[in-house]
Formats: C-alpha cells, structure tokens, sequence
C-alpha cells in the first residue's frame, strides 16, 4: 500500500501512455492495414518477376560492348576508306582543298603547300559568305585550269565539269557538290596525266541514291558522277588503277568500254564512280 499510495501518480501515467501506443497501434491498422497489404503483394510480384527474367551475365555485357566497339571501329574504317566522315567539322575546307590540290600549280613535290592552304580557306570563306557566287567561282576556277592544262597536252575536255545545267544551288546541297567536284577534278587529272583523247562529257547525279530501307539517311551519303572518256584501252586502265589506289578510293559503280573503229586499240569508257559520305554516328536504324 506504500508503494502505491507513493507512486500512484507515475504508474497512471506509464499506464496512460501505453494504452495511448495501443489506440495508436490499432488505429495504424484500421488506416493504413490495406495498403501496407497491397504494397507488400506489389513488392513481390515485383520481386518474382525480376527473378523470372533471364538477364545477362556480366561476361555477355562485356562481349556485347565488344562487338559495339568493333562495329563503330568498321565502319569509321569503311568510311575512310570509301569517302569521307560527316563528322568533321572541316569537312568543306577538306574537300576543297582536295579539289584545287589536282590543278598543276599545286602538284609535284615542290608543290606550295601553305599556298594551297590559304586558298582553300579563301575559297571556303567565299562560299560562307555567298553559296552560289563562292562555289561557282570554285568551281569555274577549277575548270578554267584543268581545261587550260588538257588543251596544253592534247585532251580535249568538254566544258562545264558536269555543271553546266546548274545554276544555284541550297545549302543542303552543298556537300554533296563538293564531293562530286573533289572526284570530278581527281578523275581529270588522272586522265590529263594518262593522255587520253579526251573526256568527252561529265554528268552529276544531283540528287544523292536513294537510302537503304530501314536506314538512317543520314548515316550514308553516295553521289554518282559519270565519266564519257575516249582514249587507248591501256590508258583507261591507267586511269583506273589510279583510282582505286588513291584515298578515299570511291566505289565504282558502272565500267563500261565500246571498243572503236579507229584509231586501233581505242575505246569509249562510260565510267560511274560514286562520292560517298558516312557519319558513324548516326544510328542504322531510323528512330520510330
């Protein structure tokens, strides 16, 4: 009776606040009974489906991100090899210095190569500031030299370089124009160098060929450029042969000889070469 007349007050109140946790505890259940439930039912379903997928091992991982590796590397390769990477961002200073690189002034090994350096960022400036003028004094530069240089040495070259029948030109196009240049002048000087009779006409494809189905167009990028050249069998072959030694060696699409009459052992080459372009980073497939 001490002990409770002595410590009544501390008891009730140890007693008070159990029976609170208590109300507090069933009141917990009441609310929030149902969904605890149903989260828990949710976290194992969860839990059984993550065990029914069959996910990789780490070692596939690894062989996959490999082969990734070795894919990406293919076709940066393919693409230096056949043509030319999007990717750069000089990508026209490229090309036309490539371009002006096949007229006489700048061939040989005593070659001014700060020169052509310099002109060739002219050349690009021009063209930034004016499409139509800058490339169309590019390319009737061009023209003008190598027209200058085969009337020298006895080829007759018909004019224009295949352009001709253009008259402007938008900027989407023009990427696809200094590629057709870059390969049309390539292709002249090889004949100028093989002394052929002539080169008689020169056609650019204006719109690109049409991408592989399912593809991503902008990953690959070909422009046909056709050759009509007239001149001794061997020297076809020289010219040729120079081609697919040169870098980037463009696919050929059609080979075509028309043996002559006369002079004996001259034929008519109808030649297609293609100019390609690759961005490897773009994704093959098109995004749905």
């Amino acid at each position: 009776m001490d002990f409770w007349a002595q410590h009544k007050d501390f008891v009730l109140k140890i007693l008070a606040g159990v029976g609170v946790f208590l109300v507090a505890l069933i009141a917990r259940g009441v609310v929030y009974g149902d969904e605890l439930e149903q989260e828990k039912a949710k976290n194992i379903s969860l839990t059984s489906q993550i065990r029914a997928r069959n996910l990789l091992e780490t070692g596939d991982i690894d062989r996959l991100d490999r082969d990734a590796e070795a894919l990406e590397k293919n076709i940066e390769d393919l693409s230096n090899q056949i043509g030319w990477d999007l990717r750069r961002s000089d990508f026209d200073l490229v090309l036309i210095r490539r371009a002006l690189s096949y007229l006489r002034r700048f061939q040989g090994e005593g070659a001014d190569r700060s020169t052509l350096d310099a002109e060739a960022q002219t050349y690009r400036e021009l063209i930034r500031a004016d499409l139509d003028g800058g490339f169309g004094q590019l390319r009737h530069n061009v023209k003008d030299d190598l027209l200058e240089e085969a009337n020298e040495k006895g080829v007759r070259l018909g004019a224009g370089l295949g352009y001709s029948q253009i008259s402007s030109i938008e900027e989407h196009e023009l990427n696809g124009y200094l590629m057709q240049l870059e390969l049309a002048a390539r292709i002249v000087r090889y004949a100028i160098d093989a002394r052929v009779d002539a080169i008689e006409e020169i056609r650019l494809e204006k719109e690109p060929k049409e991408a592989i189905p399912g593809a991503n167009p902008n990953f690959f990028r070909e422009y046909a450029v056709d050759f009509f050249i007239v001149g001794e069998q061997e020297d076809i072959g020289q010219i040729l042969g120079r081609l697919q030694k040169s870098r980037p060696n463009p696919p050929l699409k059609l080979v075509q000889l028309t043996r002559l009459k006369k002079p004996r052992d001259h034929v008519k080459a109808q030649i297609t070469v293609l100019a390609c372009a690759i961005d490897p980073d773009a994704p093959f497939a098109e995004e749905k």
